[in-house]
């Protein structure tokens, strides 16, 4: 029996994978799950057997680097002992390639970004021996345990995000993956025009998105009674190291003033808030209506007619259900999430802006044809597997 090892941080990432996994251990192939950071959190819900970093590195050096590392991450999803050994385990891997000094200097200035840990994932392979190895398309681990796989003869699938701008410089690398999975005919173009071959690329869809296709197919068209707007926020990095560029860590809070201004003098209008899991929660006018964490957005989506946001995957899950999409394109994360550069969003670079955008969707009210409408994106990906199975 073939053994196939999905590899998959969390958020987004881990929703597009754990379908397929899934699937694949229905199907009766031998499936494992190398779980990253948060996606530990969604494994330990599933059935799918699962490892962590702390399977394969859990020692007393790791831990004490580690713990000191985690100190300065303001994030609690995680238990420490998690967190210790994930962060342990790449630093050294850091010091290794760089040696302490560089490694060091290497950490201060990009923080969590700069890890590759080509080492530590070639030792997981060895360890696991797997056939294939799928994952989607971070940095990091993922990007690692892809070309760890390349050079060890391993066979590989990953799965893109809805864009490949972030992850070009390696997806057009022919040594990077068997095969590459892609969401739309935009994503694929930009991989073959860049120079990866036609054969490497196959469309897909996303499984993550699955439900929602379902569930614009099924929905009833009826008039709305109110405008509700969603502003889904997110934090803005200082300093993002990857394009060397630095963002203004108020944004959010600019727009979000500016929304609150503008829905205090729409009392007819509804804004819904929901804050990114990394944000610290704040608190509203009575006006103003709060979504956590905890709600999903399959309940909550289909009661909005309109997303704001800058960079959020959020806009573009909405926009299938048919709903509107704006998005702030003054975030330093917008070059390597251009929904508005593929039309999926209307773009505005103003916030001073903002309300003539909200007037205009609200007064011209017009279905929003959806530019995303794969079915059973699980079962294509599955079968991109299997057929790489096979040979």
């Amino acid at each position: 029996m073939k053994k196939i090892l999905f590899v998959s941080y969390g958020g987004g990432h881990v929703k597009s994978l754990l379908p397929v996994a899934e699937k694949m251990q229905d199907m009766n192939c031998e499936v494992a799950f190398l779980a990253l950071t948060t996606a530990i959190n969604n494994l330990r819900k599933s059935d799918v057997r699962h490892y962590t970093y702390a399977d394969f590195f859990d020692t007393p050096e790791v831990q004490e680097i580690g713990k000191r590392l985690a100190g300065s991450i303001d994030a609690n999803i995680l238990p420490i002992y998690d967190t210790s050994v994930y962060l342990g385990q790449n630093y050294l891997d850091l010091v290794s390639e760089h040696g302490d000094k560089a490694a060091k200097k290497l950490y201060e200035q990009s923080g969590r970004l700069i890890f590759h840990p080509l080492e530590s994932m070639t030792r997981v392979l060895l360890k696991l021996q797997p056939d294939v190895v799928v994952s989607t398309s971070s940095p990091r681990s993922e990007k690692a345990i892809i070309y760890a796989a390349g050079q060890l003869g391993i066979k590989s699938v990953v799965l893109s995000d809805l864009f490949v701008e972030r992850p070009l410089s390696w997806f057009i690398d022919k040594s990077f993956s068997s095969k590459i999975c892609v969401p739309s005919s935009f994503a694929r173009d930009v991989l073959i025009e860049n120079g990866r071959p036609h054969s490497d690329v196959v469309i897909t869809g996303n499984p993550a998105f699955d439900t929602l296709v379902s569930a614009s197919q099924a929905q009833k068209k009826h008039k709305k009674l109110s405008y509700r707007v969603l502003w889904a926020s997110q934090p803005e990095p200082e300093y993002f190291a990857e394009n060397d560029t630095y963002g203004d860590p108020l944004l959010p809070s600019k727009i979000e003033s500016e929304l609150i201004k503008i829905f205090d003098a729409r009392r007819n209008w509804k804004l819904v808030i929901r804050n990114h899991p990394n944000e610290m929660p704040r608190q509203y006018p009575e006006f103003i209506e709060s979504s956590s964490n905890d709600e999903k957005l399959s309940d909550l989506l289909p009661t909005i007619d309109l997303v704001v946001t800058c960079t959020s995957i959020v806009g573009f899950e909405a926009l299938i259900l048919g709903k509107g999409f704006i998005t702030i394109d003054k975030s330093v994360l917008t070059p390597m999430l251009p929904f508005s550069k593929y039309g999926y969003s209307k773009g505005i670079d103003s916030i001073d802006s903002i309300e003539d955008h909200l007037i205009d969707f609200y007064s011209n009210n017009k279905d929003t044809n959806t530019p995303y409408n794969i079915e059973n994106a699980t079962d294509n990906v599955c079968n991109v597997i299997l057929d790489l199975m096979m040979y």
